[in-house]
């Protein structure tokens, strides 16, 4: 991302934040009660790259809780106390499109705004315009728009991660957002990163979220991982590394890992293997948010980043000589509950990584093996559930990244057919199918089987779904005698026609 043509410093900078109600308002009421105002850090460095900033961060002595209550009734907005140590506020606005939807209020770090603004993370965001004088223009006195332009990242502080080591992490997320290149001293200073250790896990959590969450994950997520900061964030990856495959795989567990994200990112971004009648419908499941400001996109980068995660402790050499992982994916969703506990809080979210990475051999299976009977490619539709995609979409990273002297070479010409047939099933019966009333329901089971409650009625009806999906049960009466072939054969009594 580049600055745009238009010169924003000076008198433009200036005329582009007053045009925020927010902020004129701010303007008005810092001169009327002669109160030093700044908006500082990331807000204008958004406006320096022609975007809308996401929140406003306003330094000085406004930050007073008579001042910020003031603010918020002229608003229509809430308003409450952040922090008590360092006297911070936050303003919390209703309408959702309009920019500065968080407005924080600080004081000084510092007798003067230039000492606050040396003593901040980087340079891009150790910049700031005075709302009392905002005639006086941009304040850059570490050269940040200058870096911007050049999308350079530099610290603004050699103890910028002492003072905060989370910033290691926001060093990685700005990077990526605006494509920066690190200086070298910013290069030597990540890989001194065992303060994250202390860092608090939602803290991390969220700057983690944000990195995986971005367009370029994966590259990322690589770069931490050279540094030695995604080891200090997950130590049990350390296990996966150099842990040796079989013939199908040219790499270790954790660097086909690696590969496998990369390759989910470039399915997520073209979705060129899903049939072009069906890509609107994938696009609408990635995007789905799962938890607000969380797309299920995601979460399926978290669960293909750590996947194999049970691999180390199931590898084994047969008698051939041959290297295997039998049920690898079912420890590998015991294993990863530490992992979710820190980034994934919510159960719910929990619960579909671990689903994800249980079955994620599944779609692999049916796609890959010589022979598949229908019934087995209905079963699989109906195991997947709606989730049907994010099985695929893993499968086809998965394979890809799999390129082994053994393998087909990640061609998924070798695989399209199938993967199309059981799309097929997908849409053509799961899904209008589900949204009619099932041919038969519990209480039929109970009326014409005489059956009292039991484990047998979801066992007959899940048989009949599947029966659905195949293709071989259409009717009332088909749905009925394959019940009553259930009961006979669990009873072993001969059920009423």
């Amino acid at each position: 991302m580049s600055l745009p043509e238009q010169d924003l410093r000076g008198e433009t900078l200036t005329k582009t934040c007053l045009r925020e109600p927010a902020l004129a308002l701010i303007h008005s009421l810092a001169q009327k009660e002669r109160r030093t105002a700044f908006v500082v850090g990331g807000a204008i460095r958004d406006l320096l790259l022609g975007l809308k900033p996401v929140d406003f961060d306003i330094a000085g002595s406004v930050a007073e809780e008579s001042f910020v209550r003031e603010v918020a009734n002229h608003l229509g907005a809430s308003w409450f106390r952040l922090d008590h140590r360092q006297t911070v506020f936050r303003i919390v606005r209703k309408a959702d499109d309009e920019a500065g939807r968080f407005i924080d209020f600080t004081g000084l770090r510092g007798p003067t705004i230039r000492e606050d603004l040396r003593r901040r993370d980087f340079t891009i965001n150790s910049m700031a315009l005075d709302l009392f004088h905002p005639e006086r223009g941009l304040i850059d006195p570490l050269n940040g728009e200058s870096d911007l332009r050049q999308r350079l990242l530099r610290l603004s502080d050699p103890s910028a991660f002492e003072d905060d080591p989370l910033r290691i992490l926001r060093a990685y997320r700005f990077a990526a957002q605006i494509g920066a290149r690190l200086d070298l001293n910013l290069q030597r200073a990540l890989k001194t990163n065992s303060g994250l250790k202390a860092v608090s896990g939602e803290r991390v959590r969220d700057e983690w979220n944000l990195i995986l969450d971005g367009e370029r994950a994966s590259s990322i997520v690589r770069d931490m991982d050279r540094d030695g900061v995604l080891s200090v964030l997950f130590p049990f990856i350390d296990r996966m590394r150099g842990v040796s495959q079989n013939e199908y795989h040219h790499l270790d567990v954790w660097e086909h890992s690696l590969f496998a994200l990369e390759r989910l990112e470039q399915h997520i971004r073209t979705l060129q293997s899903i049939p072009v009648e069906h890509r609107s419908r994938v696009r609408d499941y990635l995007a789905e948010e799962m938890v607000p400001d969380r797309k299920r996109s995601f979460w399926l980068k978290l669960a293909t980043l750590f996947h194999d995660v049970g691999k180390p402790e199931c590898r084994f050499v047969d008698q051939g000589g041959r290297v295997r992982f039998f049920r690898h994916e079912f420890v590998g969703s015991e294993r990863i509950v530490p992992l979710l506990a820190r980034v994934a809080p919510a159960r719910r979210e929990a619960e579909w990584v671990r689903n994800l990475v249980r079955n994620h051999m599944r779609i692999g299976q049916i796609l890959t093996l010589p022979r598949v009977t229908p019934r087995a490619m209905g079963r699989c539709v109906q195991r997947a559930g709606t989730d049907f995609w994010g099985w695929v979409l893993l499968f086809l990273a998965d394979y890809e990244a799999t390129l082994g002297p053994k393998s087909a070479g990640g061609d998924l010409s070798h695989v399209t057919p199938r993967l199309y047939n059981l799309t097929a099933i997908y849409i053509e019966k799961s899904l209008p199918d589900r949204r009619r009333a099932p041919l038969i329901n519990g209480n039929d089971i109970r009326s014409i089987f005489e059956l009292p409650p039991g484990p047998i009625y979801g066992k007959i009806l899940r048989r009949i779904e599947l029966g659905v999906i195949e293709g071989s049960i259409r009717t009332r009466e088909e749905a009925l005698g394959e019940a009553r072939k259930i009961v006979e054969g669990v009873t072993g009594t001969t059920a009423a026609p």
